[in-house]
């Protein structure tokens, strides 16, 4: 019984298909990660009508439609678009703690 238990053999083979395997053309490209609109919201910090309305001026990105009354983003554009926004706000901001020398 303790070798049954130890040699796990005798399990129910898994029902799940592989996501990837060696050879599969979808090992290059990664499965992208859909999410809600309170997961875009928590990661960038925007409510619902403020995404709504950047994404209606072009400067956030387009959600994806699964349904007739579904959208999800794909996670991957959300964290690029933050970045942006963090690369573009430290280029504007002058290095704090620092003086510049008197001439």
């Amino acid at each position: 019984m303790r070798d049954a238990i130890l040699n796990k053999s005798h399990a129910a083979p898994s029902r799940r298909a592989p996501l990837r395997s060696e050879g599969d053309d979808m090992a290059d490209n990664p499965i992208p990660v859909l999410i809600p609109r309170r997961r875009v919201s928590q990661i960038c910090g925007l409510e619902r009508n403020a995404l709504y309305e950047r994404i209606a001026r072009g400067q956030f990105p387009k959600p994806i439609t699964i349904g007739s009354a579904a959208v999800r983003w794909i996670e991957a554009e959300v964290v690029a678009w933050v970045q942006q926004q963090i690369d573009a706000s430290r280029a504007q901001q002058p290095a704090r703690g620092f003086r510049r020398e008197r001439a």
